[in-house]
């Protein structure tokens, strides 16, 4: 959305980012590189399939793109194509269900974090205790 030159920033873009920073862990290259945004944004679809219909508009009004257009994008490369052997199944689940053109249809931290991606994962609280320093055992003194 951004590249498309949206200004609504919401918590979808960043389960996008999630999947993009998963890509690039698992071997090291960039899920999505180019040099330039429609550069990006044709690998994108390369990988994906094409751009939705509101993704579309919001390109062909963007005045950056005057005059350029995809071509077919209808039979996608797949992300299982380009990470088999590289992610278990669970992985590529998740990376699938955060990696979708269509904001409202990616999975929502809360439901990922439920999903069988972290099945398994002792749930610990993660906020500081007040009453101890970082990394030490011994209560803090004052306050």
């Amino acid at each position: 959305e951004l590249l498309l030159g949206s200004t609504r920033y919401t918590t979808a873009v960043d389960t996008w980012a999630i999947g993009c920073i998963m890509g690039e862990i698992a071997d090291g290259q960039p899920l999505f590189p180019g040099e330039s945004e429609i550069d990006q944004l044709f690998i994108i679809q390369k990988v994906l399939g094409p751009l939705t219909p509101a993704h579309s508009e919001m390109f062909l009004r963007n005045p950056r793109f005057l005059g350029l257009k995809f071509p077919d994008m209808t039979r996608p490369e797949t992300l299982e194509k380009r990470y088999v052997g590289k992610l278990s199944k669970r992985a590529m689940g998740f990376m699938k269900s955060v990696l979708v053109m269509e904001p409202a249809h990616r999975r929502r931290a809360d439901e990922l974090l439920q999903g069988p991606y972290f099945e398994g994962l002792e749930k610990r609280d993660s906020r500081p205790s007040s009453s101890k320093r970082p990394g030490s055992s011994k209560p803090q003194e004052g306050g």
